[in-house]
């Protein structure tokens, strides 16, 4: 004869649950900062592009550095 004891998961596992909880904290710090680093990413190839057109086509002389910049923050955005 076997007696059946019903128990809800908080019961079960304790441990689990702080450990699922201190996983998602940092998983959510994580993809925090991949997201604002991605941001200043995109927003730094949009200005140095800007730069490099106002550069080239307004004052007709085009800058050394803002394409491989735009470049290389376009790459590592992606």
């Amino acid at each position: 004869m076997a007696i059946v004891v019903e128990t809800t998961p908080q019961e079960a596992d304790p441990a689990g649950r702080l450990r699922r909880g201190w996983v998602a904290r940092i998983v959510d710090l994580l993809d925090l900062a991949i997201e604002s680093i991605t941001a200043v990413l995109l927003i730094t190839t949009v200005v140095v592009a800007l730069i490099q057109v106002f550069f080239r086509y307004v004052l007709n002389d085009s800058l050394a550095w803002p394409e491989e910049t735009a470049r290389w923050a376009f790459v590592w955005t992606v």
